[in-house]
């Protein structure tokens, strides 16, 4: 939300009377009497005209998996474990730097659109949306991965203070979730998700949604042209069940971000 206020005609006006008027546009401006709220929506090729943004390309996302551990993967967006011993985490950014100078104000509603369907998740599975820590946010589909924040240079995964986190070696060919991969909650990301996924079921098609609070909205907006992105991690990573969503190359289906600011 932008506010902005000037007087009725843009007339001049003298003594008292411009005092007035000018208190009186103070006290329209504070209240957000004249404010208009945008509803927004980002997905990757949406127009967003307010924004002058034709073809929008803000969308990326990466998989991290412990059973390639120092290999890039790719933007596919898998969760859980199909039952192979490999845990699947992924991460999603939104560009928000178009937003520079606005105010959410309201909750996001954050769609995804089921691709793949692995085990039986349900109701004991619960998909959690953790808010990376910013000194993680150089993060990049080619160049990430469960280990490695960066392959090349090397650099690890960072706490919140910037400390390497551990690194993954696996245990007799079984890959040991409990390091790399962003570590556990609180580690490379905050410990308290901002939203989670669960339903009794899940098959192709399905359209997921999670509610993200506007105050994690505003956080993402104040990265700037640096954003940290999400990870999306199943929370007892010791069940088997996964699920895959569409990533960003499947536009409004992929990943669908709607707010009010």
């Amino acid at each position: 939300m932008k506010k902005n206020c000037r007087a009725k005609d843009g007339k001049v006006v003298f003594g008292a009377a411009r005092i007035f008027q000018g208190l009186c546009c103070a006290i329209l401006f504070a209240c957000g009497a004249t404010a208009r709220a945008e509803t927004f929506q980002f997905y990757q090729t949406a127009s967003i005209p307010t924004l002058g943004i034709a073809s929008y390309a803000g969308v990326s996302s990466l998989r991290i998996r412990d059973n390639l551990l120092n290999g890039a993967s790719n933007a596919n967006m898998f969760m859980g474990d199909s039952g192979n011993d490999a845990d699947n985490r992924c991460l999603l950014r939104f560009n928000f730097s178009a937003l520079s100078g606005w105010t959410v104000v309201s909750d996001g509603t954050l769609q995804l659109t089921v691709n793949q369907v692995d085990g039986s998740p349900g109701i004991d599975d619960f998909f959690d949306l953790h808010l990376i820590y910013p000194t993680n946010a150089e993060w990049t589909t080619a160049n990430s991965t469960w280990n490695w924040l960066s392959i090349t240079p090397a650099s690890a995964w960072k706490n919140a203070l910037g400390a390497d986190l551990p690194t993954g070696t696996g245990t007799d060919g079984i890959p040991n979730t409990l390091l790399g991969g962003l570590g556990n909650p609180g580690d490379g990301y905050e410990a308290a998700p901002i939203a989670t996924i669960n339903r009794a079921s899940y098959a192709v098609s399905d359209v997921l949604t999670a509610t993200i609070p506007a105050a994690a909205i505003q956080t993402l907006i104040s990265d700037g042209a640096a954003p940290r992105g999400i990870l999306f991690r199943l929370r007892d990573e010791d069940n088997f069940g996964r699920i895959q969503v569409m990533n960003a190359s499947s536009g409004a289906a992929g990943p669908n971000l709607t707010f009010n600011a």
